[in-house]
């Protein structure tokens, strides 16, 4: 199938708050082209434009080219030549003069009436630069009976972080494999331990499960330390600032309360467990703030339970006309309902999340999660685990496809035109 393409044009227009010799010598440095010609761009202002690039390459170039301060757009070749860029307003697109137009107009839109500022993630991984990456990781891990999984966790992140992109600007993991070992050694040590020794005397085996299940806490929270300080964008680490107490009231406090409840108490565990992640999590010194509601979650689970209890009235029906689809029909609702939960928790917590002016939003979709999850699935089996790289590539591209940068544009603005050279190290968010 023929990839579409898309064309980034601009104009000579310099957005406000911005200096117009600035944005010409970065431009003049960013494009190459020769000063005479730059120079008739900015005093003409006739389009400019670079075309044949893929989707990503266009919003890649085009988010660099707005933080340094130019304003342009982008068009899918074959659309009209004439065609004007739009802005939405009262739920309808209109047209507006370039001029008229807000610098950032192709990334403004209108939710809930508020105009607000969206800035989307770009993941320029491809399944080729990551396959041997995923193989070699694969093979090693199974050689080495696991040993070689901190070393392959981080090589994984390096290349994830790496081709993640956000305002021109790519993510970085500093981490190295023998520090995550370090974290990683006793749970492994006391895992395999416990298989070993289950071997020959279950019950000791289950002891030294239980035992390790009172140490995961205190290896999560070293773990979660651990990703959030070697991870980094535009030179500014992120930190994690979570104690050991909260560690162990969410992560094994909570488990222990679900099982003891048979499973009532998931939603609560859920949200503690969030809870906790994001209030300690920060970026430089802007902590972040995590503004989802329990109640939401006990609604989505509650609902999910009334879906299984209808499924399980029409398998009593389909028992008495043709007791053969029972298990066929009984297997559908519970991965189509499992797929509901999962996509609509995902939205209704990373869209709480926010920092500074910022916040996040994911927007899946049942039917386009549910297809990348089993056709992942189905082609990692059939292929006996070889195309697992192709899933991670495709699993990256879809979660960051779907989420994006949130803020107000007169907050913004009012920033850049304070100081835009401080504001481009000043904020971004966490790569979930």
């Amino acid at each position: 199938m023929k990839k579409t393409k898309w064309e980034l044009i601009v104009r000579g227009e310099v957005q406000d708050g911005f200096s117009v010799n600035e944005v010409k010598s970065s431009f003049l440095r960013l494009s190459r082209l020769p000063p005479e010609r730059v120079d008739a761009l900015f005093r003409e202002r006739k389009a400019l434009r670079k075309r044949n690039l893929d989707e990503n390459q266009a919003r890649l170039q085009a988010e660099i080219l707005r933080r340094k301060g130019l304003v342009c757009s982008l068009r899918r070749v074959g659309d009209a030549e004439n065609a004007a860029p739009t802005v939405v307003k009262s739920g309808i697109r209109q047209p507006v003069s370039p001029r008229a137009a807000a610098p950032h107009s192709k990334i403004f839109s209108s939710v809930q009436g508020r105009r607000q500022l969206r800035f989307s993630f770009l993941f320029l991984g491809t399944t080729r630069e990551f396959f041997p990456i995923g193989i070699v990781n694969l093979l090693l891990t199974i050689v080495t009976a696991g040993l070689y999984l901190p070393c392959a966790r981080v090589r994984t992140l390096r290349y994830l972080y790496t081709k993640t992109h956000l305002d021109g600007n790519s993510f970085s993991f500093l981490g190295q494999p023998l520090e995550l070992l370090k974290i990683c050694l006793i749970p492994m040590v006391f895992l395999m331990s416990a298989l070993l020794v289950a071997w020959f005397h279950l019950l000791s085996g289950v002891l030294l499960l239980g035992l390790l299940a009172l140490l995961f806490p205190w290896f999560k929270l070293r773990l979660l330390r651990f990703d959030a300080e070697n991870s980094f964008f535009r030179d500014i680490p992120f930190e994690f600032t979570g104690d050991v107490r909260g560690a162990y009231v969410a992560y094994l406090l909570w488990p222990v309360l679900v099982l003891l409840s048979a499973g009532l108490l998931y939603p609560q565990m859920v949200y503690q467990q969030k809870r906790y992640f994001f209030g300690g999590l920060r970026f430089g010194k802007f902590p972040f703030r995590f503004a989802l509601k329990a109640a939401i979650l006990w609604r989505l689970h509650l609902l999910a339970i009334g879906f299984i209890a209808a499924a399980v009235s029409i398998a009593q029906l389909i028992v008495m006309v043709a007791p053969k689809l029972v298990f066929p029909w009984i297997g559908l609702c519970m991965v189509l309902i499992g797929a509901f939960v999962s996509v609509r928790q995902s939205n209704a917590v990373l869209s709480a999340v926010s920092v500074a002016q910022y916040r996040l939003q994911r927007r899946f979709t049942v039917a386009s999660w549910l297809w990348l999850q089993l056709s992942n699935i189905a082609v990692a089996l059939f292929s006996l685990g070889l195309l697992l790289p192709w899933a991670c590539i495709r699993a990256a591209q879809y979660r960051l496809r779907h989420t994006s940068l949130v803020g107000k544009p007169e907050q913004l603005a009012s920033r850049r035109s304070r100081c835009p050279a401080t504001c481009e190290k000043e904020l971004a968010p966490v790569a979930d």
